[in-house]
C-alpha cells in the first residue's frame, strides 16, 4: 500500500450496554457507516482497495 487517504470519518450511534442496539453486530451497524462515508466523500465505491476499521 504505497497510497493512504482518508477521506472521511463518522461514527456509529451512542447507545447503553443492553440498550436499542443489543440485538445489532458490529457489521449491522458499520454498513450505514460505511456507505454514508462513501456517499459524502462522493468516490465510486469500486476503487477502495482496502478498509482499515477501527474501534475505541
Amino acid at each position: 500500500m504505497r497510497n493512504v487517504v482518508i477521506v472521511a470519518a463518522c461514527r456509529t450511534p451512542i447507545g447503553t450496554i443492553g440498550g436499542q442496539f443489543k440485538t445489532l453486530t458490529s457489521l449491522d451497524l458499520s454498513i450505514p457507516v460505511m456507505q454514508n462515508l462513501v456517499t459524502r466523500a462522493g468516490i465510486n465505491p469500486e476503487i477502495i482497495d482496502d478498509v482499515i476499521w477501527g474501534c475505541n
